[in-house]
């Protein structure tokens, strides 16, 4: 089992010197690291990020997905609803999950990358299960038999890998028979 340890010395915050913003029209580039949560609680913060422009708080992404690696703490789901809630989300949280699959160092967390892959992959419209076609290949390559005895990933990214396969013959105008 993973040890979680949550990921609250993340972020400075200079308490004092910048308020943290209350509103969506508060938020700025240069106070939106301010909404990354400091407790697993704090889903406010993420929240009110659903109204700010993904362009401002892109820069956080990565942190905000610390707050995923447990799937039971309330922010994870909050985080995947605001990555999953709009075009330009997904395409900026598509890197940074991409990155989260590819780790097979020793350290990685399969736990971890079970919640990108189940409450952020699988949940995308498939355009964007498209752009993720060779990441899933090198994370479908890198899945060792203990990953596999633990979360049963083979038949499930197999039969994605499948589907976008397919998927991209028919946009391609053709039909082909993908085993």
């Amino acid at each position: 089992m993973t040890e979680y340890h949550a990921p609250s010395d993340s972020v400075q915050v200079h308490a004092g010197s910048i308020p943290v913003p209350q509103s969506a029209a508060e938020v700025t580039s240069e106070n939106v690291h301010l909404l990354v949560p400091q407790r697993k609680l704090e889903t406010e913060k993420i929240e009110l990020l659903h109204n700010v422009d993904v362009q401002i708080w892109t820069p956080i992404i990565s942190d905000l997905l610390e707050w995923t690696q447990d799937p039971n703490w309330p922010t994870a789901g909050t985080t995947m609803d605001l990555l999953t809630s709009t075009s330009a989300a997904i395409e900026a949280a598509i890197p940074h999950v991409a990155n989260i699959l590819a780790d097979t160092s020793e350290k990685r967390d399969d736990e971890w990358r079970d919640v990108m892959l189940r409450c952020f992959v699988f949940r995308l419209p498939k355009e964007y299960q498209m752009k993720m076609y060779e990441d899933l290949q090198r994370f479908h390559e890198g899945i060792t038999d203990e990953s596999e005895a633990d979360y049963e990933w083979r038949e499930d990214v197999a039969h994605l890998i499948r589907d976008i396969a397919r998927w991209v013959a028919a946009d391609e105008g053709g039909w082909c028979e993908v085993r």
